[in-house]
């Protein structure tokens, strides 16, 4: 499995982006993933059918965080999508389906094998773990962050 950094590009850090709900970044993003050529016209419907069947947001210290996915006969080019809000959106909670999390921070993974979103997985819940890690994402610029992806990612093997 390739670092996190192998999946990330400039291209696929979205700042600051703003959506009134959970339904509109899924729409959002996945256009802008299918006109890049990483994702299937599938990608879409499926990824908000699976976050309705298995909520990935996670209430962490004082932060929201998701990590919405689909199933990989839905993905064209592997990829690890990072979405900053202006202002947080609600997901149900992973923990909790019943459960509302407000959202800031957004990484949409897309895997064409299960073992790699299972990898990918526990390396970002690894990194969102960290406070100031999740601060510097929305305060930094898109190359800032692929160097701190990079450098954090080396500190917590």
């Amino acid at each position: 499995m390739k670092n996190l950094n192998f999946y990330l590009s400039e291209e696929l850090i979205l700042k600051n982006e703003t959506y009134d709900v959970q339904k509109d970044l899924f729409e959002n993003i996945g256009n802008y993933l299918s006109l890049k050529g990483y994702v299937k016209d599938s990608f879409i419907n499926e990824i908000q059918k699976r976050e309705e069947n298995f909520p990935t947001g996670l209430e962490l210290d004082g932060y929201g965080v998701a990590i919405p996915h689909t199933d990989p006969e839905h993905i064209k080019r592997e990829f690890l999508c990072l979405v900053t809000l202006e202002k947080p959106i609600v997901f149900q909670s992973m923990a909790d389906k019943n459960k509302d999390v407000l959202i800031n921070t957004v990484f949409v993974l897309g895997f064409k094998k299960a073992e790699h979103q299972l990898l990918m997985l526990r390396t970002l819940m690894n990194l969102i773990q960290d406070k100031t890690f999740i601060e510097n994402l929305n305060s930094k610029e898109k190359h800032e962050i692929i160097k701190l992806i990079e450098n954090t990612e080396e500190n917590v093997k």
